[in-house]
């Protein structure tokens, strides 16, 4: 009886540590869906950083890559910011056309779901700019 109740709990223990190191690795690997975009000045240290450890960039290269890099983080980051801004009234258009098919008491909980889902995004989007 005391063997198998020793054997449970290392079992039980076990099963404990795998689940946190797999946490803990996927962690690593996966960023959150939410989590908020690079900043452009983010991005372009991380392009050139890229580059140069993939591509064996000199010094000098380096330094004429820095403001192509960073041209890019700011085209992407506008894009970025449009398409959020675009997905936001395709949002609430829908929610428009939704509304119009509900009850008075479901357009209340439509109305706090889209309150929800609009802090939501806003988490996900932040503010624009650094």
């Amino acid at each position: 009886m005391k063997n198998s109740k020793t054997k449970l709990v290392l079992a039980l223990l076990a099963m404990f540590l795998l689940g946190a190191i797999s946490g803990v690795g996927l962690g690593i690997f996966f960023r959150p869906p939410f989590f908020p975009s690079p900043r452009p000045e983010e991005m372009q240290k991380h392009m050139v950083s890229f580059l140069t450890r993939r591509l064996n960039l000199t010094p000098d290269q380096q330094v004429r890559i820095q403001p192509i890099a960073a041209d890019f983080a700011n085209q992407a980051e506008t894009l970025h910011v449009q398409s959020m801004n675009q997905f936001s009234h395709l949002a609430v258009a829908t929610d428009s056309r939704i509304a119009e098919i509900l009850t008075p008491e479901q357009k209340v909980l439509l109305e706090k779901l889209a309150k929800e889902r609009d802090a939501n995004f806003q988490k996900h989007v932040g503010s624009p700019g650094p």
